[in-house]
């Protein structure tokens, strides 16, 4: 705990770093017009992306709620 305490007194930041839909990779864009058209499923959208399938949620929870940023 002292060591967390001595480094927020110094300015470092502690903790998981701020997520934002700039950070959604492109690949996952490509192929989320094709699941919003209903031709892919969350499985085949995960596969196709090279995501895990609570990644693809997490970035369609972001997508459909614009004020979300997640931790």
């Amino acid at each position: 705990k002292s060591g967390v305490a001595n480094a927020k007194a110094k300015g470092k930041k502690i903790g998981r770093p701020k997520f934002t839909k700039k950070d959604i990779p492109d690949i996952f864009y490509k192929y989320y017009d094709l699941y919003n058209k209903d031709n892919l499923n969350i499985s085949e959208l995960a596969r196709l992306s090279n995501l895990s399938r609570n990644t693809v949620y997490k970035y369609i929870r972001m997508l459909r709620d614009e004020n979300v940023i997640t931790e």
